[in-house]
């Protein structure tokens, strides 16, 4: 019997020790006008943010242990001076930000585990009130969002193995690229994320805002139930969905993996609007058209009539005119295979670039012009892409695209 009672006790023992909620680790990254400092623990978790008087301290509890030594991290860069993690109490795991300036934070927590792990991510933004935004009217600002990113690999064809994600930054990069290579001075292309990393649909549009953007332009790629369904679709904000379909598609791109909590001050520049005005609804609806347009020029296939409209998250606080390319199915093996081109991405590429132009001699007054892109040589290595499954490296970071009679690579 004593060796029953034994064995209890042992087994209770050992599942406190295993089931105790702890920090596996922590990392920071600096983003576009932001700091993202990301935490990992072994268990689900909730967590607290607290106020204190120095408000340029930022203080999150999160319920967990911490047994390691107090971490005192001093960073400087940004709008963030230090962070310092420790024990705050036996299960309470507390992390100090201290801030150079009073500004707005937010808390995502991961509303699904990340490589096994529970996650909650904390963002610093670098723009605050009094910062001198130098505002040229002479230029054109458009920022550019590549859907999804990071932990977050969009719609998903598995036949291929492709990743919305993958696609959408490639043909980002390669706007951006043509846009470099053509040297127009009117136009100034800033981009939501160059890289793998996942932001929060709020945090796109806020970015683009700190811009102070004249056009916001988010690209994915569609998936459906409907494996025949094929070709590309625009969208622009609205309350209410032109269509079922439109409803579907935002309620799929409006799904995040994360749910958010804001500390925010009185002396902040707010930089999103409360509403879109109907204006800029407008100027998004006329922006989905001239590129649908573009699209029918340049005999890329068009998804039913084209252009929609629905309550996307991504767009809603824009402060600019702003539109969301579906680019096509992924969820469709043909129209996929396509998607994996180079040079057809390329295409789709330069087809967003003359409908950028377009819209912005549309909205000046002007007549539309010949678009002269840069001649290069597009290579297309889909088998070989499809043994490594990468596309973050298709575009400029390789040689898949080449000047014509010039030596070497971009």
């Amino acid at each position: 019997m004593k060796k029953n009672y034994l064995f209890i006790f042992i087994s209770i023992l050992l599942f406190t020790v295993v089931s105790a909620n702890e920090l596996v680790n922590w990392e920071y990254w600096y983003g576009k006008d932001f700091m993202r400092f990301s935490f990992m623990l072994s268990d689900e978790f909730e967590y607290n943010i607290v106020e204190m008087e120095d408000e340029r301290l930022f203080v999150l509890d999160i319920k967990a242990e911490y047994k390691d030594e107090t971490k005192f991290k001093n960073i400087d860069k940004g709008n963030v001076e230090s962070i310092r993690i420790g024990a705050f109490k036996k299960d309470i795991l507390r992390v100090v930000i201290k801030l150079k300036f009073i500004n707005e934070v937010k808390v995502y927590k991961a509303s699904k585990k990340v490589n096994g792990n529970h996650m909650v991510f904390v963002d610093v933004d670098d723009y605050y009130a009094g910062k001198d935004i130098k505002i040229d009217n002479n230029i054109f600002t458009v920022t550019l969002d590549p859907g999804h990113g990071g932990f977050d690999p969009g719609a998903h064809n598995s036949s291929l193995g492709i990743n919305e994600k993958d696609l959408c930054l490639d043909i980002v990069w390669k706007i951006k690229w043509i846009f470099d290579n053509i040297a127009d001075s009117r136009f100034n292309i800033k981009l939501t994320r160059d890289d793998d990393i996942y932001i929060p649909l709020k945090k796109r549009t806020a970015i683009s805002n700190s811009y102070r953007s004249n056009l916001f332009l988010s690209i994915h790629a569609d998936s459906s139930y409907n494996k025949e369904a094929y070709g590309a679709s625009f969208y622009h904000y609205s309350t209410e969905s032109s269509s079922k379909e439109a409803n579907w598609v935002a309620y799929k791109e409006n799904n995040e993996f994360i749910e958010e909590s804001v500390k925010a001050s009185d002396d902040i520049d707010k930089i999103l609007g409360d509403i879109m005005t109907n204006r800029v609804i407008r100027d998004s609806s006329v922006f989905s058209g001239v590129i649908k347009n573009v699209f029918n020029e340049n005999s890329v296939k068009i998804h039913g009539r084209g252009v929609f409209s629905a309550d996307f998250r991504v767009l809603e606080d824009s402060s600019c005119p702003a539109s969301l390319i579906e680019v096509g199915f992924i969820s469709n093996d043909d129209e996929c295979k396509k998607l994996l081109s180079n040079k057809y991405r390329y295409d789709l590429a330069k087809s967003i670039v003359c409908a950028i132009i377009n819209y912005y001699n549309k909205v000046n007054g002007k007549q539309e012009e010949v678009v002269v892109l840069p001649e290069v040589v597009v290579s297309d290595k889909t088998e070989e892409l499809l043994i490594d499954r990468m596309l973050n490296t298709f575009c400029i970071k390789s040689d898949y695209l080449v000047f014509k009679n010039k030596r070497g690579n971009i």
